[in-house]
């Protein structure tokens, strides 16, 4: 009777599936943007991601972003060295300022992400749609 609790126990493991592993290579790099809600709903911010580097363009002003980019992992990159290329940075910050995405859900159309930071307690979940 063991041996047969075993044997079943063996074929249960085999064929339910592991937790799938979040697969992020193909969010690494190429244009996304995240649309804005409330009374700036139909703006968005655009993400033009480049191994080392993310430019930001925010839809309805002239300012665009430089940040330096650090994969730590597979699914989690930082964000800081923030430089206005264009504009003026939209709030004030201290050059130790270090944002932190970590990748959690990715899909053909988007990807979904927890943002936190080194300046700030609160976290924030984001929807980012890829733009290409």
């Amino acid at each position: 009777m063991m041996i047969k609790l075993l044997f079943l126990f063996s074929l249960v493991s085999a064929s339910t599936p592991s937790a799938s592993k979040v697969e992020c290579d193909s969010v690494k790099e190429g244009v996304f943007r995240i649309p804005f809600t409330g009374e700036l709903e139909g703006e968005f911010s655009e993400l033009e991601r480049h191994k080392e580097y993310q430019i930001e363009r925010v839809s309805f002003n002239d300012n665009i972003i430089r940040y330096n980019l650090k994969w730590i992992d597979n699914c989690t990159y930082l964000l800081f060295d923030r430089k206005a290329i264009q504009g003026e940075l939209p709030f004030p910050g201290k050059t130790t300022d270090t944002l932190k995405v970590e990748i959690y859900n990715v899909s053909e159309m988007l990807y979904e992400a927890q943002l936190s930071s080194n300046f700030s307690e609160i976290k924030m979940d984001v929807k980012v749609y890829k733009a290409e």
